[in-house]
């Protein structure tokens, strides 16, 4: 699998927001987080057109199941 980046104007990291970044992935995973500005030429690139970036937050921990 190559790399490629996701844009949006917002990405939320968990903790704090960075507006107009990128995150590059890399072998299915997140190889870093930069500016849009900072993608180096001939990456693919594909673009969040509205709304917020964000990591999809499950919680695992199953209470009362056994």
């Amino acid at each position: 699998m190559s790399a490629f980046a996701i844009t949006a104007k917002r990405i939320f990291d968990g903790t704090q927001m960075h507006a107009d970044h990128a995150i590059v992935i890399e072998h299915g995973r997140i190889a870093d987080l930069l500016p849009r500005g900072q993608l180096g030429s001939g990456l693919r690139v594909e673009q969040v057109q509205d709304g917020v970036l964000a990591p999809g937050f499950v919680d695992v921990q199953v209470n009362g199941g056994g």
